[in-house]
């Protein structure tokens, strides 16, 4: 899953990023309005976090913007202040919900979750391919009717898999992503088969 956050305080940005990607989302970082609203249209994000006071353009106006171009992605506003006018305005604007500074990590995490879930499109919460599927919901992948045990950085790099599949994802062999794709077939595909030879195995797939 794919986040879009928008924050212009770097330390902030970092925080909520590094949190969001331990819990296996992909993060982009921008922190203008501008950026905001150019990022926000063309990639379809599984939600936006979206801080109210930015440089520039506000998140307020951002969210409505995004909102007038179709973006359909639920968007979380984020500010340090609690106004009940400030909030009516962003709701108002197109938002979905609301955090208000400083907040709890549980909470935001728990509001993102959320946030996901209500913006899944019909057969998009369920990927699959062959006898493999992973629940987003769940956070669970299983192949046939046994459960695939994974770590977040597996389940992650399995997700993205599944979004592109049957295309073939390519990657750098010194990059971790390597390692953890190795891992990922030794779990699911090749349980018996030793490291080597899972290894020429991705070598071939990446030739095909």
């Amino acid at each position: 899953m794919r986040i879009l956050l928008v924050e212009d305080e770097r330390k902030v940005a970092s925080f909520i990023a590094r949190a969001l990607k331990e819990n296996t989302y992909a993060v982009d970082v921008v922190e203008t309005g501008e950026k905001a609203i150019e990022s926000g249209a063309e990639v379809a994000y599984d939600a936006i976090l979206l801080d109210v006071r930015l440089p520039g353009i506000s998140g307020i106006e951002v969210c409505r913007e995004l909102r007038q171009r179709g973006v359909e992605a639920p968007i979380l506003m984020l500010t340090a202040r609690g106004l009940v006018e400030q909030r009516v305005e962003g709701l108002d604007a197109g938002a979905d919900d609301y955090l208000t500074k400083p907040f709890v990590l549980t909470e935001l995490l728990a509001r993102v979750r959320a946030l996901v879930r209500r913006g899944f499109h019909t057969g998009n919460a369920r990927l699959s391919y062959a006898d493999l599927a992973l629940d987003r919901h769940r956070r669970r992948a299983t192949r046939g009717q046994e459960i695939v045990p994974l770590t977040t950085k597996e389940f992650a790099l399995l997700e993205l898999l599944l979004l592109r599949a049957p295309e073939l994802v390519t990657a750098a062999r010194s990059s971790n992503t390597y390692g953890i794709a190795i891992s990922i077939a030794k779990r699911i595909f090749l349980r018996s088969t030793s490291t080597a030879c899972v290894r020429s195995w991705i070598k071939t797939g990446r030739r095909s």
